[in-house]
């Protein structure tokens, strides 16, 4: 393990439970998988280019594999580790269960999303689904990186909304993911200044 990932890692540790932070329920609950993946050049993040769907509200954006909570889900780890499977391909059942990094909703939608959080020893092959357009493995010192933050302005019924982002290449982050990556970054900033 490189000493990068150990050091996030343990930052991790301390912003995750291993108790879910609410009650899993069919259709208004939701979880996806904030994945750190050893690698020589730092731990790595898996984010993916969502395709454009008139049936996902999510069309077009960069987000985080993940999905909603169906019947046969024991809990939100296995909810983000069927969805993790379905739409990238990537197997999350033997990698480490960190825990979750806590329940977000979005501003626009009525639907709870639980970030859990998982560490892979090595970036896994990936083998995106149709409701996947593209992804990436971002490295978390971009992530982190200050210079890489911006805004991404939505006119919603001519009023215009400012959201914090970050870009990565040609991804723009904002919205649900930036604020669940949001929360690691800021613990980071945060352990930096002490």
């Amino acid at each position: 393990m490189t000493e990068e990932q150990e050091t996030l890692l343990r930052l991790v540790s301390g912003l995750v439970s291993q108790e879910e932070p609410m009650q899993h329920e069919r259709r208004v609950t939701a979880a996806v998988a904030v994945i750190i993946a050893d690698s020589p050049e730092g731990p790595q993040g898996l984010l993916i280019l969502r395709s454009q769907g008139a049936t996902d509200p999510w069309s077009g954006q960069v987000a985080l594999p993940g999905g909603r909570v169906k019947g046969e889900d024991r809990n939100f780890e296995a909810t983000a580790i069927r969805e993790t499977k379905e739409e990238v391909g990537v197997e999350l059942t033997h990698s480490a269960f960190l825990g979750y990094l806590g329940k977000y909703q979005p501003r626009t939608r009525s639907i709870w999303v639980v970030a859990a959080m998982f560490s892979l020893d090595a970036i896994p092959p990936v083998t995106p689904n149709r409701e996947v357009a593209s992804y990436k493995w971002v490295p978390f010192r971009q992530v982190m990186a200050l210079e890489n933050r911006t805004r991404h302005v939505l006119t919603r019924d001519g009023v215009p909304i400012v959201f914090p982002a970050f870009k990565f290449e040609d991804y723009l982050v904002w919205g649900l993911t930036e604020k669940i990556l949001g929360t690691i970054t800021d613990a980071a900033r945060k352990r930096a200044a002490a």
